[in-house]
């Protein structure tokens, strides 16, 4: 989805992390500004089974997350995300993570745009 969504929008993701990247000093985990009005950020959405690179990070649409809170079941790994229409997500990250990975998608897209 991801890459069809940068096709449509004309967005080359390879490029993208390798500008940004540097900026936040990571090479995974990168935040995605594809326009002025659509910043994704990366979090874990589900646990990794197999292998590193197995599609364990997803992308959120920073604009549609209202609030994230810790896990009633195990909030020391992970969290839940309500976004704006009031759906929830459940991600395998600290809310401090969370926090962390929303301040870097802001701060590149100030940059960015």
């Amino acid at each position: 989805v991801l890459k069809q969504m940068a096709r449509l929008l004309a967005v080359d993701l390879v490029q993208l992390r390798q500008n940004y990247g540097p900026l936040v000093k990571r090479k995974r985990m990168i935040p995605l500004i594809l326009r002025s009005n659509v910043w994704l950020a990366p979090l874990y959405i589900r646990k990794a089974v197999r292998v590193n690179n197995d599609g364990s990070i997803g992308y959120v649409a920073y604009d549609h997350i209202e609030c994230y809170m810790p896990h009633q079941e195990d909030q020391d790994k992970m969290s839940v995300i309500t976004f704006v229409d009031g759906q929830q997500l459940v991600v395998h990250q600290k809310t401090e993570t969370i926090c962390q990975s929303l301040q870097i998608t802001q701060m590149i897209g100030r940059v960015a745009f």
